[in-house]
């Protein structure tokens, strides 16, 4: 199942509040920014499908 925007967004905050904290192992460094880049990419995809909604919604 394909997660919400809102899941998107938490999982990222979650992601950037272990690299802040400085108490992440290197070798997980990697794995969790190409998480976050998946995740952000999700947060894209979805805010430019709700743009081309509202778009078609106020033309037709």
């Amino acid at each position: 199942m394909e997660k919400s925007y809102d899941e998107c967004i938490n999982e990222i905050e979650d992601i950037v509040s272990r690299l802040e904290s400085g108490e992440t192992a290197v070798d997980q460094i990697a794995d969790m920014v190409k998480q976050a880049a998946i995740l952000l990419k999700n947060c894209q995809d979805k805010l430019r499908g709700i743009n081309a909604d509202i778009e078609g919604a106020l033309e037709g």
